[in-house]
């Protein structure tokens, strides 16, 4: 029945009984009206729209055009209320948003789809009416059950899909309330992260004492600290004298160190030249992003105001290097998946050399400081000409292996996310803020950037960076090419706090039940 009718079967099982009160055709019942703000340029400062409620379970599709097969922009779950400036036919024009939604699925077997929110409550289960009972308090709650495969679902199929060249409500200066909202939802939706990640709440405040608690108060970078790696003798078994050093002083405090030297001997310092990567798979494709714009003493891969921040396509990796041997280069290899695109070098990356400082890898000598490797592991970032990556975060633990060139990070504290402006728009996992660091003028668009605590971090050829979960980071590379490998993993066991990850979902859930009522 093409795309509407997956509404039925593409997310968690549908209750049997919705399935059977939404097979009768929809009637015309009272409506309830409410005030919303209109859309960029209407005329009237607010206007009355109607007021609807999904009903169907579990969700609802919302489309770019009234039709079955029209292209899908998101998705409302059961219970979720929307603004509705007008109708056509059994389709329901949206208006805070772009998008039609279908109210009426009966030609597709489906029922009652969106109901007024008049009478919605009487198709919506009361608190506690299914298993694991109801994590509010109004009528239709959510419960944990329903909101744990809701987060599952939304990891794999974001709840919103705009168009990619659509722009943030990015500059307080012309639109302070939109801007204030964004950042509501963005630091919200880091702490989400955080608890995802099961990254205690002390490691996410400034410690009380200690150089992290002062660091960069004045806006002023300070180093990040660094050890010596061939100051640490070899494993005697368990972890090496290294990988214990990193553990105790510097992951279990969740703060950012330098190994300097660390990857003395690794085979690719020394073989991934220019002609190796060419001769072994410079007839592969591989991603890269391109479109940057010229900053401040470099060129910014990524639009921080953009709703998709970056433009991607793929190109044969002999293209990418000869790109990135010009003097302003257009591409940027991020995020490269070794395991699916270049396979054939994951061997260099694990073999044991006899010099080498870390036996067996950087992720074999200190992946014991963490949890689970990620499936994505290892991955690549290849560059020149200094490029810039706008500011974000990642909510587990990282190793920045660099490999050629250098790597120069400006990194920020959890604690500073208030300070960072998050961007709660954006539909993607990761977070991105609203402010670019390499633009001097959103120095002043972005005030509270003054009250943040910077650290630098000035990652050489060799060098490994332990940067922590959920430190936020903007990073450059050097103009020379730069490459270096990364491996992310979850927290150590000893680290984690699964406490936080439920009380997380709970807390959603009551948030999401109240705004039900």
């Amino acid at each position: 029945t093409g795309g509407a009718a997956a509404v039925a079967t593409a997310a968690p099982a549908v209750d049997a009984e919705d399935a059977a009160s939404g097979s009768a055709p929809v009637e015309e019942p009272p409506r309830a009206l409410v005030r919303a703000e209109p859309a960029a340029g209407a005329e009237d400062g607010w206007l009355l729209h109607e007021e609807w409620v999904v009903v169907h379970s579990p969700l609802v599709f919302v489309r770019e055009e009234p039709e079955d097969e029209s292209r899908k922009l998101g998705y409302k779950w059961r219970g979720e209320r929307v603004a509705v400036s007008g109708e056509r036919g059994p389709w329901l024009k949206l208006a805070l948003e772009e998008g039609w939604m279908l109210r009426d699925g009966s030609a597709l077997g489906l029922g009652c789809l969106l109901e007024p929110a008049a009478r919605a409550s009487k198709a919506l289960p009361a608190p506690g009416g299914e298993a694991g009972g109801a994590a509010g308090g109004q009528g239709g709650g959510v419960t944990v059950g329903e909101l744990l495969l809701r987060q599952v679902f939304e990891k794999k199929f974001p709840k919103r899909t705009p168009r990619p060249e659509a722009r943030l409500r990015s500059d307080p200066r012309t639109d302070p309330e939109g801007v204030e909202a964004s950042v509501r939802a963005g630091i919200e939706k880091t702490q989400e992260g955080y608890n995802a990640a099961k990254l205690p709440h002390r490691l996410r405040a400034w410690p009380p004492a200690g150089p992290l608690s002062v660091a960069g108060a004045a806006g002023v970078p300070v180093n990040v600290d660094e050890m010596d790696a061939s100051a640490f003798g070899g494993s005697a078994g368990g972890l090496s004298p290294l990988a214990a050093a990193l553990g105790e002083r510097w992951v279990a405090q969740n703060r950012p160190v330098i190994l300097r030297g660390a990857l003395r001997g690794w085979p690719p310092l020394q073989r991934w030249s220019d002609s190796y990567l060419r001769s072994a798979v410079g007839g592969k494709a591989v991603p890269v992003r391109h479109s940057p714009q010229e900053c401040e003493g470099g060129r910014l891969f990524g639009d921080p105001g953009r709703m998709q921040a970056y433009e991607s396509s793929e190109v044969p990796l002999s293209e990418l290097l000869d790109e990135l041997s010009a003097p302003h280069p257009r591409y940027y290899a991020a995020r490269l998946q070794l395991r699916r695109s270049l396979p054939e070098l994951l061997a260099d990356l694990d073999e044991t050399h006899p010099a080498a400082a870390l036996e067996g890898g950087p992720a074999a000598a200190l992946g014991g400081c963490f949890g689970d490797p990620q499936a994505v592991n290892p991955v690549c970032y290849l560059g020149a000409g200094r490029q810039a990556t706008p500011m974000h975060f990642d909510p587990s633990e990282n190793l920045l292996c660099v490999v050629q060139g250098a790597k120069e990070l400006t990194l920020f504290h959890p604690a500073d996310t208030p300070n960072l402006y998050p961007a709660g728009e954006r539909n993607s996992a990761a977070v991105y803020s609203l402010a670019n660091l390499c633009d001097p003028a959103d120095a002043d668009r972005f005030p509270a950037l003054a009250e943040a605590r910077p650290l630098r971090a000035l990652v050489r050829e060799g060098d490994v960076l332990y940067l922590p979960c959920g430190w936020w980071h903007a990073v450059r590379g050097s103009e020379g090419r730069n490459l270096s490998v990364n491996y992310w993993f979850a927290l150590h066991e000893s680290k984690a706090d699964a406490r936080v990850e439920v009380d997380g979902i709970v807390a959603r859930a009551a948030r999401e039940s109240a705004a039900l009522g």
